[in-house]
């Protein structure tokens, strides 16, 4: 009954020489090719239509090529390899079964959080949720619900379903400190030369001119009546001059890398993805880099024989020197459009100004903005 159903394809691993003959002769006999690989330099895969299987089989010995094996992939060989698995296809069904199954009950409960664990573990059974519990009774809202209602010390709480994998991320609630009294101050968003100041409510801590760091107090939050200090809610604005910069670095002299003129060749013969011919030629270069080519062997066959060719160059380093003058206006430039990168549209520019200092052969171009804004 099978072997009226033969049609696939066919392996056959080969020993020889001279496979691009051999291919040029399939191709010429229009013996369809699926894949060939190339295993040591004398032996090869070729994988074609079972239908032509015969004919190739007929060139292989004409060529006196050295047949390893011979393997048919067809619809016959398919159905008499599953008659013969029933008992495997039956045990994997009913472990297959099994598995979706299981699949609808918790089976893990991850916690990720600090200090409840145990709290909330306990609260979850109280109310049926645990390990062996079917999930179709849950909902992830209602795990959060139940916790809010049973742990008080809960500030957030976050319960998803990975697979039979339930997972909660919790974080507990903190008590008020003494820190939040720090939320009644005024702070510096960023470093700067305070320009002005203005206090509402408050007792002001910086001046005109002092120079502030970011998260500095500029207006603390208390009055002081007398020697007598009492707590309020900080308001008022503060400006500074707050600076954005960039320097560009010039040296007199810089090491380049150059092609000497020396290089060597490498060539590789691919066949649907898999290598065929490969030649390496070995070299000494300390420094190099290289430049690839491809092409098909045969431009206008449908046989897909793909040629790379990588050429590897040989590098020296040389030493080139540079003139600072005729480069200074685009080293300039540089270094303003790199500071005005980090300026917002809105923001009020005081002054801009160009320095270039001279250290150890490098010329070093820095743009200065100064900008005035409100930091409190």
């Amino acid at each position: 009954m099978f072997e009226k159903l033969k049609f696939g394809k066919t392996t056959f691993v080969i020993k020889g020489v001279n496979f691009l003959s051999l291919l040029q002769t399939f191709e010429k006999e229009k013996i369809k090719i699926y894949k060939i690989a190339r295993t040591s330099d004398t032996q090869m895969i070729v994988v074609c239509k079972y239908k032509d299987a015969e004919k190739a089989l007929a060139i292989l010995k004409q060529k006196c090529y050295n047949v390893l094996e011979q393997k048919n992939n067809t619809v016959s060989t398919f159905l008499k390899n599953f008659a013969g698995r029933i008992g495997l296809i039956v045990g994997l069904s009913a472990g297959l079964l099994l598995n979706i199954i299981a699949s609808f009950f918790v089976w893990n409960i991850t916690l990720y959080g600090d200090g409840l664990d145990k709290e909330i573990l306990s609260a979850l059974k109280t109310n049926g949720v645990g390990v062996g519990t079917l999930k179709g009774f849950l909902s992830e809202n209602d795990i959060e619900q139940i916790l809010y209602e049973n742990i008080e010390e809960i500030s957030l709480v976050d319960a998803v379903f990975y697979g039979c994998n339930l997972v909660i991320n919790y974080t507990v609630l903190t008590a008020s400190t003494e820190e939040d009294a720090s939320k009644a101050n005024i702070v510096a968003k960023t470093d700067g030369i305070v320009a002005s100041i203005t206090v509402l409510e408050g007792t002001a801590l910086v001046k005109p001119n002092d120079y502030v760091k970011k998260g500095q107090v500029l207006i603390a939050g208390y009055t002081d009546n007398g020697g007598e200090m009492t707590k309020c809610q900080a308001k008022g604005q503060v400006y500074a001059y707050t600076f954005k910069s960039a320097t560009v670095e010039f040296p007199l002299e810089k090491v380049i890398l150059t092609r000497t003129g020396k290089f060597v060749t490498n060539t590789k013969v691919l066949f649907l993805g898999s290598t065929v011919f490969e030649n390496k030629e070995s070299h000494t270069f300390s420094k190099f880099e290289s430049e690839s080519k491809e092409e098909y062997l045969t431009p206008s066959s449908a046989l897909p024989l793909k040629i790379i060719y990588e050429r590897i160059y040989e590098l020296e380093e040389v030493v080139l020197t540079q003139d600072f003058a005729s480069n200074q206006n685009n080293l300039e430039l540089e270094a303003r459009l790199l500071a005005f990168a980090q300026v917002e549209a809105d923001d009020n520019i005081i002054e801009e100004k160009t320095e270039v200092n001279f250290v150890s052969n490098v010329y070093f171009v820095s743009y200065y903005i100064k900008i005035k804004e409100k930091i409190s």
